[in-house]
């Protein structure tokens, strides 16, 4: 009875091994994903960073061709008169259209005052959130893009 116990023993413990050596490659299996979940992460934040780089690097060729072409321009023209006309065309079409706005705005509050409403009331209700947009994006556009981009990235929860 004794060998026979004595020999189960033995064959039991002969599997041993072989589950711990399971359970230690599930340890390993384990350590192996966490390690390429991180490095997965890694590759990540740097591929947003490289394209955050690369973004910056286009901003700064644009401007830098911009002003480029202008210098071109200036210096091919011989007419003062071409070139000073050149000049003017943006700053003479957002003066126009910022007559043509402040002008629609003002008959706007005008009109709802003539209705009965309060003037502070109406100067409200005209400066509405499309309004706000349109003013912003003027003013991105003459000062510069970056400010509309971290306008964008802040609406989009990119901060």
């Amino acid at each position: 009875m004794l060998s026979l116990v004595g020999s189960l023993l033995g064959f039991g413990t002969s599997f041993l091994p072989t589950l711990l050596g399971f359970f230690e490659q599930g340890q390993k299996n384990r350590h192996q994903l966490k390690l390429l979940e991180a490095q997965a992460k890694h590759a990540e934040v740097l591929s947003q960073l490289k394209l955050e780089e690369l973004d910056a690097a286009a901003d700064v060729e644009e401007s830098r061709s911009i002003y480029e072409h202008a210098a071109q321009l200036a210096r091919s023209n011989k007419s003062s008169f071409i070139s000073a006309l050149q000049a003017s065309v943006r700053p003479v079409v957002t003066y126009f259209f910022f007559i043509l706005f402040a002008t629609i705005k003002g008959l706007a509050v005008y009109v709802a005052v003539q209705e009965g409403d309060d003037v502070s009331q109406a100067i409200l209700a005209s400066w509405d959130e499309e309004t706000k947009i349109l003013f912003s994006t003027v003013i991105s556009f003459w000062f510069g893009q970056r400010g509309m981009k971290s306008i964008r990235k802040a609406r989009n929860g990119k901060s």
